[in-house]
């Protein structure tokens, strides 16, 4: 019980928040193609953070790694006509006249820069509009998580800022992106997780809730490829790009925890514990007097079996 109440907290009613995601990009230092060691045998492009960010989702965007360019010439007619005006067939409507691929280079050194906030609207609105149960990124201390470890600590007042690499080590991807990963492209999911009722162990923290936090967790979405293709016109109607683009695919998820204290909540569990240990009492009287090989030795111990004329009766039952 006390477990249950002191560490797991049951006397907390609890909210699931709802919130808002953003993704961004940005790059504090110089690209250069000397410092990626991934083109030395292939082609690589110096692109910045508006050609590599693609918006995919109000939570989501790609990060792109990887791009095929082809340059086409529109094969047949472009003008519309009627049916009974000579239109010949055509096979295909434009056709390949030029074709290149590359990566983009240093990528990992690239920023991506998360803008989240919260709200557990039910708890908000029950408690006249209190902050601590609405809070923005910068009102909250966070954690970005990796397999039993912590990547980075993120401070209060600050908008969250991760390296590419920071993202991917998080993910468990400790030695970037193969070759594949970045021509084919990769599926990350994150997971942003808020709550106010975990305890370190501290004693301030046994009873009641904490200051809302967050922490985040990434996690690599297996066989699963992305990519995003763009056409962008040339000068003439009959001439145009063809981008496809493929690489990181992050998507935000964003869930928790948030608890108050309620009495409530309380009473029921109190209720509920008595109760199942009622229950497990009966379950272990049971066991001992009819199932377990010494039954008779429990049973005797339980009972005391006395004769009816040696059981003393009452007073006024005597003369009867």
């Amino acid at each position: 019980i006390n477990a249950e109440y002191m560490g797991y907290k049951g006397y907390l009613e609890y909210e699931t928040p709802r919130g808002v995601l953003q993704f961004d990009l940005t790059h504090q230092h110089s690209l250069s193609l000397q410092t990626t060691t991934y083109c030395e045998k292939e082609l690589c492009a110096i692109r910045d953070e508006k050609e590599v960010l693609v918006e995919t989702g109000p939570d989501s965007v790609m990060i792109t790694t990887y791009v095929e360019e082809f340059e086409e010439e529109r094969v047949c007619d472009y003008q519309p006509r009627h049916r009974s005006e000579s239109n010949p067939e055509c096979p295909e409507v434009w056709k390949v006249v030029g074709h290149t691929k590359y990566y983009i280079a240093d990528l990992e050194d690239f920023e991506i820069e998360v803008d989240h906030s919260m709200k557990a609207h039910r708890f908000y609105e029950a408690s006249h509009f209190s902050p601590d149960y609405a809070k923005g990124v910068k009102d909250m201390p966070g954690v970005l998580l990796g397999n039993h470890t912590v990547v980075k600590k993120l401070n209060i007042g600050e908008t969250d800022k991760f390296f590419i690499k920071e993202l991917l080590l998080a993910a468990g991807l400790h030695d970037g992106l193969s070759e594949e990963q970045r021509q084919q492209g990769v599926h990350l999911q994150v997971d942003l997780h808020y709550g106010n009722a975990r305890c370190d162990g501290s004693m301030y923290c046994w009873f009641g809730t904490i200051p809302a936090e967050y922490r985040y967790r990434v996690y690599e979405v297996p066989h699963a490829f992305f990519k995003v293709v763009e056409i962008e016109p040339r000068s003439s109607i009959t001439h145009r790009w063809v981008k496809i683009k493929r690489g990181i695919h992050i998507q935000g998820v964003q869930g928790g925890r948030i608890g108050k204290v309620s009495m409530g909540v309380l009473m029921t569990q109190l209720a509920t514990a008595v109760g199942m240990l009622g229950l497990v009492n009966i379950l272990v009287d049971n066991l001992m007097c009819y199932v377990l090989p010494r039954k008779e030795v429990y049973t005797d111990w339980k009972y005391v079996v006395r004769k009816v004329d040696e059981v003393p009766l009452p007073d006024n039952k005597k003369d009867n």
